[in-house]
C-alpha cells in the first residue's frame, strides 16, 4: 500500500507539471503578435504576423505580392491587409525571380563580382506563387538573381549596405541596422529612410516603387539589434513614389 501511494503521489506531481508546462506554452503561442508603425510619410509598411524576417519579394501591391519569410512563403492580393501562406519550405528562400509568366524561387546564396546572388532554383510557379512545382528536368538550374541589389531605369540602382560595429573592444563584428545606397550615373549617396532595421533584400515593381525586406528587431543602446521571436512580424517597406 505504501509503495502504491508513492506511485500515486508521483503521478499527481507529473500531471501537475504537464499542466503547468502546457498552460505556459499555450500562453506563449497564443500571445498577441507584435506590430510596428504601419505608415511613414513616404513609405507604407506591410507586416506579416509571426513572420520574423522578410527575405525575398516579387509582384506588386496593385496585384499579387509574394514574400518569403524565415520559413514560409506568403501572398497577398489586397496590399497586405491579409496574407495567405502558400508554401512552407522549412527555411529561408533568399530569392524570387519573375520571368515571363513564371516565378522562380531559390534556396541558396552565392557570391561573385562583389555581388551576392540567390542560387539553386528550387521550384517554380505559374500562378503568381500560389502553387509550386519542382523543376524535375533541371531546365532552369542555371538561373540566379542578385539579392540586396536592384537595377532601375535611367541608370539608377539601389543596394543594401550592411553595417557592423565593435563593442567594448570586442574583436567580433556585430550586425547592426542597414543603409540603402542609391547610385545615379555613377554617383552614390545614402538614401534617407525613416526606419532602422536589418535589411535583407530589395525589389522594384512595374511602377518602379522600391520594396525593402527587413527583419524585425529593436535597436539597443549599444547599437546591437535584438532579434524578434515567433510573434514578431516580417516587414516590407514600400515607397509611395517611384524611385525614391
Amino acid at each position: 500500500m505504501y509503495f502504491n501511494q508513492k506511485i500515486m503521489d508521483l503521478l499527481k506531481k507529473l500531471i501537475l507539471l504537464l499542466i503547468t508546462l502546457t498552460i505556459g506554452s499555450c500562453e506563449f503561442l497564443d500571445s498577441e503578435p507584435k506590430f510596428v508603425q504601419d505608415e511613414y510619410e513616404n513609405w507604407w509598411v506591410l507586416q506579416i504576423p509571426n513572420g520574423e524576417s522578410a527575405y525575398a519579394i516579387s509582384g506588386s501591391i496593385d496585384e499579387v505580392l509574394v514574400v518569403t519569410t524565415i520559413t514560409k512563403v506568403y501572398a497577398t492580393n489586397d496590399a497586405g491587409e491579409s496574407w495567405k501562406e502558400v508554401a512552407d519550405f522549412s527555411g529561408p528562400m533568399p530569392g524570387l525571380l519573375e520571368r515571363n509568366d513564371s516565378l522562380f524561387i531559390f534556396s541558396a546564396v552565392g557570391e561573385r563580382d562583389d555581388f551576392r546572388f540567390a542560387t539553386e532554383m528550387t521550384r517554380f510557379s505559374i500562378d503568381k506563387g500560389y502553387t509550386w512545382q519542382e523543376d524535375e528536368k533541371s531546365i532552369y538550374s542555371d538561373l540566379s538573381i542578385p539579392i540586396k541589389y536592384v537595377q532601375a531605369e535611367n541608370n539608377i540602382s539601389y543596394k543594401i549596405k550592411q553595417n557592423y560595429l565593435m563593442i567594448n573592444g570586442d574583436t567580433s563584428n556585430y550586425l547592426t541596422t542597414s543603409d540603402i545606397e542609391k547610385t545615379v550615373d555613377g554617383f552614390t549617396e545614402t538614401l534617407p529612410i525613416p526606419f532602422a532595421y536589418i535589411l535583407n533584400n530589395l525589389h522594384l515593381d512595374k511602377e518602379q516603387r522600391l520594396y525593402v525586406a527587413a527583419s524585425y528587431g529593436e535597436v539597443q543602446e549599444d547599437g546591437k539589434v535584438s532579434s524578434g521571436d515567433r510573434n514578431a512580424p516580417a516587414l516590407v517597406f514600400v515607397s509611395k513614389n517611384p524611385l525614391p
